[in-house]
């Protein structure tokens, strides 16, 4: 396997008998982001997206997107890194940049995903297209599983409690599509999603065994 080393300096070296298979091992520092925003070092295993010159030749660029079989790994400091003691992970098949077939690990805290406490994402890889109404343009919504952290320091109140795992379609890191929901307390909603929240048709079951069925809009039982 030939390798490119990546950090505060760029080198590449292409393995001689193939120029469209790039695979990279490298380690890369964010020099031009700012440590209380995002404070990681990564390591990045695997194929990257290339670009082809004027004259023909096809090279590896430091800020390519990984393209193909690959991983990314975080850590917190530079003492971790020499000790492989990673953070988490975004590891799988990528395109252009984007998983489309793996799993992300800690996702929450190595600020893949914006939603709270998420600490495992799978995906299957199997995607459907749907047209974005508010935004326009095609959405591919893959499939899988979501493992949420319950934190103890937030309640919201109500009977189902936190989400503690989601498995069905997946826009990214959130429930969209249908799938099912399983709560802190037990409770389990089947049925439909938009964006993270239960939306059109489902049914919430409690257990004591009491169900909710009917439409949902933006997380609320409305007939």
């Amino acid at each position: 396997m030939s390798s490119v080393i990546l950090s505060s300096y760029f080198t590449k070296k292409i393995h001689p008998n193939s120029v469209d298979d790039k695979h990279v091992v490298g380690r890369m520092e964010n020099n031009h982001i700012q440590k209380d925003y995002f404070p990681y070092i990564e390591k990045y295993i695997g194929s990257f997206s290339s670009s082809r010159t004027g004259s023909g030749e096809i090279k590896t660029f430091p800020d390519s997107e990984l393209h193909g079989d690959g991983a990314v790994y975080y850590y917190q400091s530079k003492k971790d890194y020499i000790s492989d003691k990673y953070s988490g992970y975004v590891k799988g098949i990528f395109k252009y940049g984007s998983l489309v077939k793996g799993e992300v690990l800690n996702a929450t805290l190595i600020k893949y995903s914006e939603y709270k406490s998420i600490k495992k994402i799978i995906l299957t890889g199997k995607i459907r297209t749907e047209e974005d109404i508010k935004h326009g343009g095609p959405v591919h919504i893959n499939s899988g599983e979501i493992f949420y952290e319950i934190d103890q320091a937030y309640a919201d109140g109500s009977d189902e409690g936190q989400y503690k795992k989601y498995k069905g379609e997946i826009d990214f890191d959130s429930p969209h599509g249908k799938g099912t929901m399983i709560f802190e307390h037990g409770s389990k909603y089947v049925g439909e999603w938009d964006e993270g929240v239960r939306h059109g048709q489902g049914t919430l079951t409690h257990t004591n065994g009491n169900k909710y069925t009917g439409q949902w809009k933006l997380g609320h039982l409305i007939k």
